[in-house]
């Protein structure tokens, strides 16, 4: 398969039937903005989270924001056969 950085995934994504929470920075270069939100349209269970004044290393960048969207995405979401 080559360099996994070349592969477009845009295809698979509307066939993922789970829960999704897109999380991106407002200041990310690598993966723009416009880019996580077709990522997120996309996919058809997605939410679209932009964490300002972080780029592309959010997670270390704004490490209690994200915990704080990962920690809520895991609220919202109903574990698999939950059908309450």
């Amino acid at each position: 398969m080559g360099d996994l950085r070349d592969y477009d995934f845009t295809s698979m994504l509307p066939s993922v039937d789970v829960p999704a929470t897109v999380i991106c920075g407002d200041l990310d270069q690598v993966t723009p903005l416009a880019e996580n939100e077709q990522i997120a349209e996309l996919l058809p269970n997605a939410r679209l989270e932009v964490v300002a004044r972080a780029g592309h290393s959010v997670p270390w960048e704004a490490a209690d924001r994200v915990a704080e969207i990962i920690a809520s995405h895991a609220r919202s979401t109903k574990p698999p056969g939950d059908s309450s």
